[in-house]
């Protein structure tokens, strides 16, 4: 018999599936979507407090991301992407894929200030700031103070809040204030929709249309569209289900700590990160996969470390991940 896989690679919301065992798909899918999906817009705008004109929905936060870099790619061929690892690692694939400069400055996120910018070679002028808040995955905030800094100094900035329900600290109100802020969020990580693709971005109202111009026709499904407005009205029990996470987050954690030889790293509810201090962490990468079917994601560089991220499953896989790494002292040494 295969042996069974624990997928803990990727940041996927295991607590709040059964949420939607009441859902019921749309039963004709002979019809294009909506193209502008106005119902959705109208839904998501309730739930943030702007006007539908201020919302553009995508398929997944990652394709306005790419939009938003591939408009000021237009403007400026020679643009510069900036970003502050650890941080969402598309910012630089989808930069990488128009031949665009990234430069990325590893500092505290409550250090970050204009002048460090500046002092990279990157000016309001020649580069757009891709910045996530909370970070992703390290669950550091950059401060609503920082950011209107960065944009009273003339910056074009991307404020991504796909983790904002578990923080609860947004920059959506200096929107209508700063025509260069674009504020992203997500229906994947809350709503356990990372299959269904739903992203959004609040903007002003010329920046919104900009984005429409851009984005795929029909680029949200029927099905996909039907799923996000019935989770928009059971944001509640989202919240709650955040709870259980925590608590299995924490139950990890203070496992781990009596497993000696690892070290724990601060991070976001839906991460347990670590590093082991007597092997190489790319060795225990592959051992847990290997040999325990449990597959984690890799950085090689986290915080100046390597270390390995798992996202908090299940309470049972979690025990398992703990389990294996009592063991992999003893076996992979």
């Amino acid at each position: 018999m295969a042996k069974r896989l624990i997928q803990l690679q990727f940041g996927v919301n295991f607590h709040a599936e059964g949420i939607y065992k009441n859902f019921k798909p749309p039963q004709s899918t002979a019809f294009y979507p909506d193209f502008v999906a106005e119902e959705l817009r109208a839904a998501l705008a309730s739930y943030t407090g702007v006007p539908p004109e201020m919302v553009v929905c995508g398929h997944g936060s990652d394709e306005l991301v790419d939009v938003f870099i591939r408009l000021h790619f237009l403007l400026n061929p020679q643009l510069i992407v900036a970003e502050v690892p650890p941080n969402y690692y598309q910012y630089r694939n989808y930069a990488q894929r128009l031949g665009l400069r990234v430069v990325s400055l590893e500092v505290d996120r409550k250090d970050l200030r204009p002048q460090l910018f500046l002092d990279a070679g990157c000016t309001p002028e020649n580069s757009i700031l891709m910045l996530d808040s909370p970070a992703n995955p390290s669950g550091e905030i950059t401060s609503k103070e920082q950011f209107i800094e960065l944009l009273e100094a003339g910056y074009h900035v991307f404020a991504d809040e796909a983790y904002f329900e578990f923080h609860q600290q947004t920059v959506i109100d200096l929107v209508s204030q700063y025509e260069r802020l674009v504020v992203s969020r997500t229906l994947s990580k809350i709503a356990a929709m990372a299959g269904s693709r739903i992203g959004y971005i609040i903007a002003q109202p010329q920046v919104a249309e900009q984005f429409r111009k851009h984005k795929l026709f029909f680029n949200i499904s029927v099905d996909s569209q039907a799923r996000a407005l019935f989770a928009l009205k059971h944001m509640p029990e989202f919240q709650q289900r955040l709870v259980r996470m925590r608590q299995v987050k924490e139950v990890t954690a203070q496992r781990l700590r009596k497993v000696e030889g690892y070290k724990l790293f601060p991070s976001l509810d839906m991460y347990t990160i670590f590093a082991p201090l007597h092997m190489p962490t790319k060795k225990l990468h592959g051992y847990l996969g290997d040999n325990h079917g449990i597959l984690t994601y890799l950085f090689e560089r986290y915080k100046g470390e390597s270390a390995i991220r798992a996202t908090v499953g299940k309470l049972e896989d979690m025990k398992q991940l703990i389990e294996a790494l009592k063991t992999a002292q003893a076996e992979v040494s």
